[in-house]
């Protein structure tokens, strides 16, 4: 089963400047876009940033998400929910 999503160039830029900006909900989905690479190129490290920035503002499930970007490959489980 594949699942297909896109977003548009529009969407990412504003979903960026909201997260530059330090709303954590941006800053989580941000991490999630650079973790599966949806729309650039998958950047566990750049994922993890923006994670941790979520998780200093609160988001508990962002320090978890956080840590598996750092986690071996061949360990690592995506969950896109």
């Amino acid at each position: 089963m594949t699942i297909l999503i896109e977003i548009s160039q529009t969407a990412l830029s504003d979903l960026r400047r909201r997260a530059e900006e330090g709303d954590s909900n941006a800053q989580y989905e941000l991490g999630r876009i650079f973790m599966v690479g949806l729309g650039l190129s998958q950047d566990y490290q750049q994922a993890a940033k923006w994670y941790e920035r979520a998780a200093e503002q609160g988001l508990d499930f962002s320090t978890n998400t956080a840590k598996e970007c750092y986690a071996p490959a061949s360990k690592l489980m995506i969950l896109i929910y």
